[in-house]
């Protein structure tokens, strides 16, 4: 893959193949829990949501390899095999909660994208044309956008933060991150990008991911860079 085919790709699974050799074990599980919390809905039993939170929390520090495994262990007794949307939604759960390996991750989007889009053409309306298949590629597309969003461009370095961008105003660029972060209030974004630009940052590649419409979750590279996580 080169640089032009990962900005451009619309399959998560090629971008996950091109990721295997780079140590990003924390944004990979958090881009599992992020796929997972699109089918939230579909988590009904508080299991599946439990493991799912825990997974998100182990990524972050904030829990032990303890609760992880019994958060998988409980979401493991909700089902046997993958029949419906929520079977698969449940599979996705626990698969957030197992190691952050491709393989892994790669399943989880094929349970979430699976579910989302049978979903979505059994919903359609009447008058609608659209395949399942073309449900399918919606989804696989959103995916894809949510990858670069936690990602950012692989083929290019870390973008480098200035130290004066960071105390500027009473550390209000960090604040202001950090608060997105914790609240995933990520429609905040734009407000975070007009603070950078305030305190001298005009680096396009960080104010227009900040200004793009999305999708923006936890991980996202921005975010990350300003707070210091990896």
């Amino acid at each position: 893959m080169i640089e032009a085919e990962w900005l451009a790709c619309t399959d998560p699974h090629l971008m996950l193949e091109y990721l295997r050799s780079k140590p990003i074990d924390r944004k990979l599980r958090l881009f599992a829990v992020a796929c997972c919390r699109k089918c939230w809905d579909l988590l009904a039993d508080e299991r599946g949501r439990v493991a799912v939170e825990t997974a998100e929390r182990f990524a972050d520090g904030q829990a032990a390899l303890s609760d992880l495994n019994y958060a998988k262990v409980a979401a493991q007794s909700l089902h046997k095999v993958v029949h419906t949307p929520n079977d698969a939604a449940v599979m996705a759960a626990v698969l957030s909660t197992a190691s952050t390996d491709v393989l892994d991750v790669s399943l989880v989007i094929s349970c979430v994208v699976a579910s989302h889009a049978t979903i979505s053409f059994h919903n359609r309306p009447p008058s609608s044309s659209k395949t399942l298949e073309g449900f399918y590629q919606d989804e696989r597309e959103w995916h894809a956008e949510q990858m670069r969003d936690i990602f950012g461009n692989p083929f290019r370095r870390p973008v480098p933060i200035s130290p004066s961008w960071l105390e500027w105003r009473d550390r209000t660029v960090v604040r202001l991150a950090q608060s997105i972060y914790e609240g995933r209030g990520f429609d905040h974004l734009p407000v975070l990008a007009d603070a950078l630009e305030e305190a001298g940052c005009h680096d396009a590649q960080i104010l227009g991911h900040c200004r793009q419409p999305g999708p923006h979750v936890r991980g996202c590279w921005v975010v990350d860079l300003i707070l210091g996580r990896k």
